[in-house]
């Protein structure tokens, strides 16, 4: 979860989804990752998670932007910690709603087979790369 530094919740070191029942969750517009948003509001409902969605923003840096004023909260990979203003904190959710690691990758439709066979052979290093650091995770 993406929080204001100054939020309580950002004191912990990790975050119960339900406690940000209270807070919109801002997301990019459902209509461009459908799949995306479905996927996110299924792991965070069955995680116990009961709040809504806050406006829909296709600007990554907008929603930082807004979560910094206390405008909600975003779910985000663990992978963003560090890399963030001091306005902004990343904490682990907990009971299973942590976001997995993503990769999107496209390849136009009409791009030559040589592009779609290093796009196949990239998408397949990045799943073992992951599979991998999981695994550690996993073990530690």
């Amino acid at each position: 979860a993406m929080l204001p530094a100054w939020h309580p919740l950002a004191a912990q070191p990790s975050v119960d989804p339900a406690a940000l029942s209270d807070l919109p969750l801002l997301a990019w517009p459902r209509p461009l990752v459908p799949d995306e948003v479905d996927h996110i509001l299924a792991r965070l409902g069955e995680a116990g998670w009961r709040g809504s969605l806050g406006p829909a923003i296709e600007d990554g840096m907008v929603i930082g932007q807004m979560i910094a004023a206390g405008a909600g909260w975003a779910y985000v990979s663990d992978t963003y910690d560090g890399l963030l203003p001091p306005s902004l904190v990343v904490r682990p959710l907990t009971r299973g709603a942590g976001a997995p690691y993503v990769a999107h990758l496209l390849v136009r439709h009409d791009a030559p087979a040589c592009t779609t066979l290093v796009a196949e052979v990239l998408r397949d290093a990045v799943v073992a790369v992951a599979e991998q650091l999981d695994e550690r995770v996993t073990a530690a």
